[in-house]
C-alpha cells in the first residue's frame, strides 16, 4: 500500500471538511424546516427514554 503524500493527505482532509459542511448545513436546514431546536429533540429523547423505562418496571411487575 502506498503512503499518503503530504499534498494528498491535505487534499483528503479538506474534502472531508468540505463534506462534514455539506452535512452539518443540510441538517440546520431540515431543523429549521421543522421549527426543532436541539433543546426540543433532547426533551423529547429523554421523554421517550423513561416511558421505555416505566414500561419495562410494569412488564417486571406483571411477570411477579
Amino acid at each position: 500500500m502506498e503512503e499518503e503524500t503530504p499534498e494528498k493527505r491535505k487534499e483528503r482532509i479538506l474534502k472531508e471538511r468540505a463534506e462534514l459542511e455539506l452535512k452539518r448545513n443540510r441538517l440546520n436546514e431540515y431543523r429549521n424546516e421543522l421549527s426543532l431546536t436541539k433543546q426540543s429533540v433532547d426533551q423529547s429523547v429523554q421523554t421517550v427514554e423513561k416511558t421505555k423505562k416505566d414500561v419495562k418496571k410494569l412488564e417486571r411487575e406483571m411477570m411477579e
